[in-house]
C-alpha cells in the first residue's frame, strides 16, 4: 500500500497534461495547503510552435494576473480561512470572450531526493490529508520562505515568509502514484516538465547553509578576479584559501555528501533546467556557483581532488568517510553533461549511450535506471512504449536489450556487460546488469572512444534466436590459461578510480610488479616479436603510440621505469616473487592511468602466448573472441568446456596485446562461426 492510495485525483484528460501544485503561503510549521490544477504542456505559449509568444498574432493573448484565493484550515476551534495572492497565466475563453485560466501556468519544477518514507509528514491538498516524506515536506516549508541571499551585514538571512503562492512542481505530489497507467504516462513527460519550468529547484536538505555558502564564494571570487587565460595563473592556494585540513571544509564536504548528487532522477532534472537553483540549509545559490568551484578546484589547485573531498569517518582509525568523493564525481559528471547538454541542444545522444553515464546512479525502483534516462536519449520515442511498471526489473532489462539488437545497436549492448553477477536479478549473460556500478573499467565506452578495431572493419551481424539468446558472427581466437589477482580497491587512504571507487599506491605497485612477473613467465618469443616489457607496457596503458600522444607515452614510459626501479632498490627480484614492503609510491601520472584502466581486472597469458588485461570475474578455460564489428576482444565461457561449438555466457571484454587492430584476422588459425549468447 502507498501513502496516499486512497487520495481521490481528479483524471488528466490528455497525453501532455500534468498536474502543478498552488503551495498556499504560511508560516513556520503552520499546515501546508495545496492546490492541484492540471496544465497541459502542448499549451505552453513560451514555445516557438505553441501559443503567441509574439510568433503569431492571430492567437489569443494571454496575459499575467494577480488574483485572490482562499484556503480552509480544519482544527478543532472549527474552520479557518486565509485568504493569499496568486500570480496566474490567463487568456480569453473562444466561446465567450471571457478571461480564464489559461491552459498553461509557468512553474518551479522540485529536484530533490524521496528519501525514507517510512515516517511521512502531513499536508493538505483541497483541505484532503495527504502524506509525504521527510524530505518533500521539508522542501515545501523551505519554499513557503522568501530567502535572501544577501543583507546589509553581508550575511545569508531568511528573510519572511511569502505573502503569496508559489506554484510548483513536484512528482510525489503531481503524480497520482497508484495509478500504474499513469506514472507511466507522466515519465514519458518528465523531460519535458523540467525543460519548460521556469526553473528547477535543487533541494539538497535542510542540514547546512551558510559556511558553504561563504566558502563557494570565497573560491568563485579568486576566480573571477583572475585571468584564466592568462600563461600562468596563481593556485587557489596563494590566495589563502583555507587549507584542506582546515574544519571549514568539512562544511563542503557535507554539501557533497547529500544523496541528491547521485540519485539517479536528478541527471535529468538538472541537465534540462532552463536556470537551476540549489537550496541548501537556509540559502539559495546558482549551479553555476556550485559547479565553477569544483571546476576551479580540479583546475586551479595545487593539491589533489581527493584533499578538499576525503575525510576520516567514524569507522574506525584511518578509514574513510567516501561519501563525499562519490559526491564530488557525480557532480562533475552532472556538470559535464549539462554543458554538452546547453552547447549542443538538440543533439542528444542515444540511449544506449546514455545507460553507461548512470550505473553510479542509485534509484528506489531499479526499473528507473533505464525510464529515468529514456528522455534525454535522441531516439527516446523508440522506446517509450516499453515503458512498464507492471513488469519485472529482469523483463524490463531484457526487452530493452532485445530492443537494443533489434536497433542494430547489439554490440554497443555487450560492450556494457562486466563479470559482476548480481545477488538479486537473474539475466541472460549478454544483457547488462544495470542496477549496479561497473565491476570494471569498460574500454569500449569511453570518451573519447578509442581507436581499436580488433575484428576489423566488418559490420557486426547480431541476431536474437530462441526468443532470449544471441546468435554472434564472430571467432574464438584462445583460450585463458593463467591469471593474476585482481586490481581490487581498498577503502583506506584512496585514490579515485573512474569508477568512483578507490585505490592504494601500494595495490596498484603490487599488481604491477606482479603482473610483470606473469608477462615475464611467458616461454619464448611474443607472437608479435615485441620484447616482453615492451608487451607489458602497452598492456599496462592499453595501446601503442597510435592510441597515445608521444609526451603522453614518454611520461607514462619514464612512470612505469621508475616504479621498477623503486621496486629493484628494495632488493626484491623480480623473479622471485618476494614481498614488496613498504615502498615508495608510483609516481602519479602511471597512478591515474594505470589505476583507471586497471581497476578490477587482471593480467592473462593464453595458451597461444598472448598477453592481455581482462576482467577480473575471467577463470581459466575462458575463450578469447572476436565479434565481428567489435573494436576489442570479448571473454567468453563455454557451457561446455571442452567444446567451442557449444553455447557461452559472455564475462566482458578485454585488452589483449596484439589482437587491437584487426592481427588476428589474418591468420590461419582463426575459423569464423556464429557463437550462441546465453
Amino acid at each position: 500500500m502507498g501513502l496516499n492510495d486512497g487520495f481521490k485525483y481528479t483524471p488528466l484528460r490528455t497525453p501532455t497534461e500534468t498536474r502543478i501544485i498552488i503551495l498556499a503561503p504560511g508560516e513556520g510549521n503552520e499546515p501546508i495547503h495545496c492546490s492541484l490544477i492540471p496544465i497541459d504542456l502542448d499549451a505552453d505559449w513560451t514555445l516557438d510552435s505553441v501559443g503567441s509568444g509574439g510568433k503569431d498574432p492571430s492567437l489569443p493573448k494571454v496575459i499575467s494576473a494577480e488574483s485572490t484565493a482562499e484556503i480552509t484550515f480544519h482544527n478543532e476551534d472549527g474552520d479557518t480561512r486565509k485568504r493569499f495572492m496568486i500570480r496566474t497565466h490567463l487568456s480569453p475563453d473562444p466561446n465567450t470572450g471571457q478571461m480564464r485560466l489559461h491552459p498553461f501556468q509557468r512553474y518551479t519544477a522540485l529536484s530533490y531526493v524521496w528519501g525514507d518514507q517510512s515516517d511521512p509528514h502531513e499536508i493538505f491538498i483541497e483541505g484532503e490529508r495527504f502524506l509525504v516524506g521527510r524530505s518533500l515536506y521539508v522542501a515545501l516549508l523551505r519554499l513557503r520562505q522568501q530567502v535572501m541571499t544577501r543583507s546589509e551585514t553581508g550575511d545569508i538571512t531568511v528573510k519572511k515568509h511569502m505573502t503569496e503562492a508559489n506554484i510548483i512542481w513536484a512528482d510525489a505530489i503531481a503524480i497520482n502514484q497508484a495509478d500504474q497507467v499513469e506514472r507511466e504516462a507522466q515519465v514519458k513527460l518528465m523531460s519535458r516538465i523540467y525543460r519548460q519550468a521556469d526553473s528547477v529547484l535543487a533541494d539538497l536538505g535542510f542540514e547546512g547553509g551558510i559556511e558553504e555558502f561563504h566558502l563557494l564564494e570565497s573560491v568563485n571570487s579568486i576566480i573571477s578576479s583572475s585571468d584564466t587565460n592568462a600563461p600562468s595563473i596563481p593556485a587557489l592556494e596563494a590566495h589563502d584559501i583555507p587549507a584542506p585540513e582546515n574544519t571549514v571544509w568539512n562544511a563542503w564536504r557535507k554539501l557533497l555528501s547529500s544523496p541528491y548528487f547521485t540519485r539517479l532522477w536528478i541527471i535529468q532534472e538538472f541537465i534540462l533546467g532552463k536556470e537551476v537553483k540549489i537550496a541548501f540549509g537556509n540559502v539559495m545559490f546558482s549551479e553555476d556557483m556550485l559547479v565553477n568551484c569544483v571546476h576551479y578546484l580540479e583546475s586551479f589547485s595545487i593539491n589533489p581532488d581527493s584533499s578538499y573531498t576525503s575525510t576520516p569517518s567514524s569507522g574506525g582509525q584511518g578509514s574513510i568517510d567516501l561519501a563525499p568523493g562519490k559526491g564530488y564525481a557525480a557532480l562533475k559528471n552532472l556538470s559535464s553533461q549539462r554543458n554538452s547538454a546547453l552547447e549542443f541542444a538538440g543533439v542528444e545522444s542515444r540511449l544506449i549511450d546514455k545507460l553507461v553515464r548512470m550505473r553510479h546512479a542509485h534509484a528506489s525502483d531499479e526499473r528507473d535506471k533505464i525510464y529515468g534516462m529514456i528522455g534525454l536519449a535522441s531516439d527516446a520515442e523508440t522506446f517509450f512504449p516499453q515503458i512498464s511498471y507492471a513488469k519485472s526489473v529482469e523483463d524490463v532489462y531484457l526487452d530493452f536489450g532485445l530492443q537494443f539488437v533489434r536497433n542494430g545497436q547489439g554490440i554497443d549492448l555487450l560492450y556494457q556487460v562486466d563479470s559482476g553477477i548480481s545477488p538479486t536479478i537473474r539475466l541472460p549473460s549478454w544483457v547488462p546488469d544495470w542496477t549496479r556500478s561497473f565491476s570494471e573499467t569498460p574500454f569500449a565506452v569511453s570518451i573519447p572512444m578509442p581507436d581499436y578495431a580488433a575484428a576489423g572493419s566488418r559490420d557486426s551481424d547480431i541476431q536474437i534466436i530462441e526468443g532470449s539468446k544471441l546468435s554472434v558472427d564472430g571467432a574464438v581466437f584462445d583460450t585463458i590459461e593463467k591469471l593474476s589477482v585482481p586490481l581490487r580497491h581498498n577503502l583506506l587512504f584512496p585514490a579515485t578510480t573512474l569508477l568512483g571507487d578507490f585505490v592504494t599506491d601500494s595495490d596498484l605497485h603490487r599488481f604491477v610488479i606482479k603482473g610483470l612477473l606473469l608477462c615475464m613467465s611467458s616461454e619464448g618469443p611474443y607472437p608479435t616479436g615485441e620484447e616482453y616489457f615492451e608487451t607489458f607496457f602497452r598492456t599496462l596503458v592499453r595501446g601503442p603510440p597510435r592510441h597515445t600522444p608521444a609526451n603522453t607515452e614518454d611520461d607514462l614510459r619514464q612512470a612505469f621505469i621508475s616504479l621498477l626501479q623503486t621496486h629493484l632498490s628494495a632488493g626484491v627480484a623480480l623473479r622471485d616473487g618476494g614481498e614488496l614492503g613498504e615502498l615508495r609510491p608510483p609516481p602519479a601520472r602511471l597512478t591515474s592511468v594505470a589505476g583507471q584502466h586497471a581497476f578490477n581486472r587482471a593480467f592473462c597469458i593464453t595458451k597461444n602466448g598472448y598477453f592481455g588485461l581482462v576482467p577480473g570475474g575471467a577463470r581459466p578455460g575462458d575463450r578469447i573472441a572476436l565479434f565481428y564489428g567489435g573494436l576489442v576482444p570479448f571473454i567468453i565461457r563455454p557451457l561446455s568446456p571442452s567444446d567451442d561449438d557449444a553455447q557461452f555466457e559472455l564475462v566482458g571484454h578485454g585488452y589483449v596485446h596484439g589482437l587491437m587492430y584487426g592481427e588476428a584476422l589474418g591468420l590461419e588459425t582463426l575459423h569464423p562461426q556464429r557463437i550462441v549468447l546465453v
